[in-house]
């Protein structure tokens, strides 16, 4: 009987050390790494994303080991339509790395790679997400969000943290 456990408690470690790694190589990391380049999955609402490390604020961030998708900041955009600008400054230090403006359908690419610079979006009414999209990405991005009156920002949240509102400077001429 004895020998029964002990097989029965190997057999369950054994399968417990597979899945623990299997989940570092297996089908749900290929498939965060595929969704870089496909932009009607970057499209989609859902994220689905690994990191090893995150540090900072939305403004100013360090993050190691990004794999997948995760979405940083959803844009509320009243009746009117309205502006928002990203001002960025990206230093990627392994892996690929970008930020991407996403509407229901389509995909703009703010940045990719070591990069600095400006964007403007003029906008519709609508809800669009500003998201990072990385494989086996390590960076540092600091930001400086602008927008015209009326346009909102949440921060999103995760499993520990809820979502947050957003305070965006004044657009800029």
């Amino acid at each position: 009987m004895k020998s029964k456990k002990a097989g029965a408690l190997i057999l369950a470690t054994l399968m417990l050390s597979s899945s623990v790694l299997a989940g570092c190589a297996g089908p749900l990391n290929l498939m965060q790494e595929s969704i870089y380049c496909d932009d009607a999955r970057i499209a989609q609402e859902f994220d689905t994303y690994t990191v090893a490390n995150r540090t900072g604020s939305l403004f100013d961030r360090k993050i190691g080991g990004l794999t997948g998708l995760e979405t940083w900041l959803r844009i509320s955009v009243p009746n009117e339509g309205g502006e928002f600008r990203v001002n960025y400054d990206a230093t990627v230090s392994d892996g690929d790395f970008k930020i991407v403006f996403v509407d229901e359908k389509n995909v703009d690419t703010v940045c990719e790679g070591t990069a600095r610079g400006s964007r403007v979006f003029t906008l519709d009414r609508g809800e669009y997400a500003l998201k990072a999209v990385g494989a086996h990405a390590s960076a540092e991005i600091a930001f400086e969000l602008q927008a015209s009156e009326g346009v909102t920002a949440v921060a999103t949240g995760d499993a520990f943290d809820d979502d947050q509102a957003v305070d965006l400077e004044p657009i800029e001429s």
